[in-house]
């Protein structure tokens, strides 16, 4: 009789049969995985910790306009102000005020100091706003707030005493308060997504199994791959124990050359006769 040939189909059912198959393993890797790397990143992580300073770019007028002065003056103010914002957002990370940080930080004034400063200090501020956020990050909450305090004020003096000649056009408009929470926390969503990732490749593996399988496992492979259809089923006795529970039952009755095998004591049925 001429067989067919294994045609790979994929199904819902197929897919569930797999999943039955590797479900525990599935399961194991993904805990596996999720807690081995959550144990690496806290045996590893830093804490680190960021504090944030409003500056508010906008000039502070001692003496107001008033009537069509004032509308004119205003004008001219946000004018200004939209030209400087992008500036204000440069210095903070230029040696005319980190050098100062520096000495009232109490830190030698070296290339390498400023480049740590340098790389410690962020800012940041919205199109519609006329605020900037100077922000510095430190492994200790009160130099975080200390450094962000200090590059704020030292932006804010050089734009208004030298650029502006003492014109208040950048003020600080919320200080820097110190940080109680780590700004770099683990992220419980990564190792999730870590151990999703490791059980999805378990399934993937057992699919590419399943799916490379050319042999004949059971009856329902006999109907697919040769097209007739099976009239019974030989037990093995492999097949015996708890997850064939069938199968234990007619080695618990039968021995293997098919004869009863019947216990003298309480009638009981054992093994194979001898």
């Amino acid at each position: 009789m001429e067989s067919k040939k294994r045609e790979v189909e994929l199904n819902i059912k197929d897919l569930g049969k797999v999943l039955l198959r590797c479900w525990w393993i599935m399961l194991l890797v993904g805990v596996i995985v999720a807690v081995g790397l959550y144990l690496a990143l806290y045996l590893t992580h830093t804490d680190e910790y960021t504090a944030t300073v409003s500056v508010y770019v906008m000039r502070e007028a001692l003496v107001k306009p008033e009537g069509s002065d004032a509308a004119q003056t205003q004008g001219v103010d946000v004018s200004i102000s939209n030209n400087i914002k992008a500036d204000v957002l440069v210095l903070p990370f230029m040696h005319r005020v980190l050098d100062p940080v520096l000495q009232d930080a109490g830190m030698d004034v070296t290339e390498k100091n400023y480049a740590k400063l340098q790389k410690a200090i962020s800012t940041q501020s919205k199109e519609d706003e006329h605020i900037v956020y100077i922000s510095a990050t430190s492994k200790d909450p009160e130099n975080a707030k200390t450094v962000a305090n200090l590059v704020a004020a030292e932006t804010c003096r050089i734009f208004n005493e030298v650029l502006f000649e003492n014109e208040r056009y950048v003020t600080v408009l919320d200080e820097a308060r110190t940080p109680e929470k780590p700004s770099n926390p683990i992220s419980k969503v990564t190792v999730a997504l870590a151990g999703l990732a490791a059980m999805l490749v378990v399934y993937l593996v057992f699919l590419i199994l399943f799916l490379t399988d050319d042999k004949i496992n059971d009856a329902e492979d006999v109907q697919n791959y040769l097209g007739v259809s099976t009239l019974g089923q030989i037990p093995n006795r492999r097949d015996t124990g708890k997850r064939r529970k069938g199968y234990g039952k007619y080695y618990q009755t039968y021995g293997a050359d098919g004869k009863v095998a019947e216990a003298e004591n309480g009638g009981k049925k054992g093994g194979a006769a001898k």
